[in-house]
């Protein structure tokens, strides 16, 4: 068993990163349902957001998992 398996557990990159870009992309739905008059696009920015994340956290786990 590899280091990094024994420090991190699987997943554990992907979770952590697609709550950060949650936590970033949030605010974003406000201003384009404000600007489209659309009040059903508030929730686009935390679904971008868990989009971005778990992708930056998939390609660090992958990375991690090379290394290891």
């Amino acid at each position: 068993m590899s280091e990094a398996s024994k420090k991190y557990p699987k997943g554990h990159f992907s979770g952590k990163w697609m709550a950060i870009g949650t936590a970033i992309f949030a605010g974003l739905g406000i201003p384009i349902s404000v600007a489209t008059g659309n009040q059903g696009l508030i929730g686009i920015g935390p679904a971008i957001g868990v989009v971005m994340g778990t992708a930056i956290g998939q390609s660090i786990e992958k990375s991690m998992r090379k290394k290891a």
